[in-house]
């Protein structure tokens, strides 16, 4: 059996909570595995590939998150992001989060304070704490 399955199967012992569905993040896609995958495949469209002989799974690229999450939210389905890198179970809220956290980063970064007008300086201030606010909105979403 692969790791992956494994934490599949673990992620799904432990888990509480009703039409909670596990996504795996697995480099620039995120994978749905067995029972999780042929739910996501039927409501999704996504097509079913074999993970080996016996395990199904579906999958996306990550830029395609919001699109799909948002679709499960509306047959009432959880996602619960597991990064397999560091396994670290995300709630979809989060993963937004961070990625919009990054972006904010990179533009600050960004920034030629030498040849930034008072004027313009205010504007990405205000853009800023705008952005700083819908992050802090979705960290603290649930």
């Amino acid at each position: 059996m692969s790791k992956l399955y494994e934490a599949y199967k673990y992620c799904k012992k432990n888990n509480k909570e009703e039409n909670t569905l596990f996504l795996f993040k697995v480099g620039v896609f995120y994978l749905f595995i067995d029972k999780d995958a042929v739910i996501a495949s039927n409501i999704l469209k996504l097509k079913l590939t074999k993970l080996n002989d016996t395990i199904l799974k579906c999958g996306f690229p990550i830029a395609s998150l919001n699109k799909y999450s948002n679709l499960l939210k509306c047959y009432n389905y959880k996602l619960k992001i597991i990064d397999h890198t560091t396994n670290t179970i995300f709630e979809t809220n989060v993963v937004e989060a961070k990625r919009k956290e990054d972006e904010l980063i990179k533009e600050i970064a960004k920034i030629d304070i030498d040849n930034c007008s008072v004027v313009e300086a205010y504007e990405k201030l205000e853009r800023y704490k705008k952005i700083s606010e819908e992050i802090l909105q979705l960290f603290y979403k649930y």
